[in-house]
């Protein structure tokens, strides 16, 4: 009632009818996943009352921009949920991008009230709307992380395997022609490298008593990849 939007359950409904629709058609379907920044911070400023207002606000932002197959949920607190019939991941992502502006600039013109989305699309791998709708909130998370106010998109798997592979061979290949940087890849990357750190350390323990020599070695992850 407050915000005009579909509530969890009934929205979650028209997500699994949506997703299966989708799957049966081998047509693509977009999600968003949106947070107000720092609400709390609005409802303990300003009072619930205010709060009430800035959500209201969003919603008619969220609910006057999407189509008429589309949907808005809201899927607790101050945060809302989207999926989008027929659009690629691409669409998607610019649609979220309009609606992040969209809210910065005109939402509540008389309070700065900004939000983090993410987004994730059937093509990304998922194989049931809880999966999609988790992804899309992973990416939401990720946004918050990095400053808010801003989109994060959900890329598969083999999505990143590939860009990572690409830019690994082109930094190998501008570290060749530099000649200051070797870089190891492919299947036999871990076992090549601890070798390289072997020699390393042998050559470095043959001449310790010429001249000091120093090291490290520097270990990174990529957070929510597999």
């Amino acid at each position: 009632p407050l915000t005009g939007c579909f509530n969890r359950r009934a929205f979650f409904s028209k997500f699994e009818e949506a997703f299966k629709l989708a799957v049966e058609n081998e047509s693509e379907l977009g999600c968003i996943m949106l947070d107000i920044d720092h609400f709390k911070a609005v409802n303990d400023n300003y009072g619930h009352q205010k709060g009430d207002e800035v959500l209201k606000s969003i919603s008619a932002v969220l609910t006057t921009t999407v189509r008429g197959d589309d949907a808005v949920g809201r899927y607790g607190g101050e945060e809302f949920c989207i999926f989008l019939q027929n659009t690629s991941n691409e669409k998607t992502v610019g649609l979220a991008e309009r609606l992040r502006k969209d809210i910065e600039e005109n939402a509540y013109p008389s309070l700065r009230v900004t939000s983090s989305f993410g987004v994730s699309s059937i093509n990304g791998g998922a194989i049931s709307p809880n999966e999609l709708i988790a992804q899309a909130d992973e990416m939401l998370y990720l946004s918050k992380e990095h400053g808010r106010n801003c989109v994060s998109s959900w890329a598969s798997r083999e999505q990143l395997i590939k860009i990572i592979e690409q830019r690994a061979e082109q930094v190998k290949a501008d570290a060749e022609v530099r000649g200051e940087v070797h870089v190891i890849s492919g299947e036999n990357a871990r076992d090549q490298l601890i070798e390289k750190i072997k020699r390393s350390v042998l050559d470095a323990a043959l001449v310790a008593d010429e001249e000091v020599h120093t090291g490290a070695v520097l270990l990174l992850g990529l957070d929510r990849f597999g």
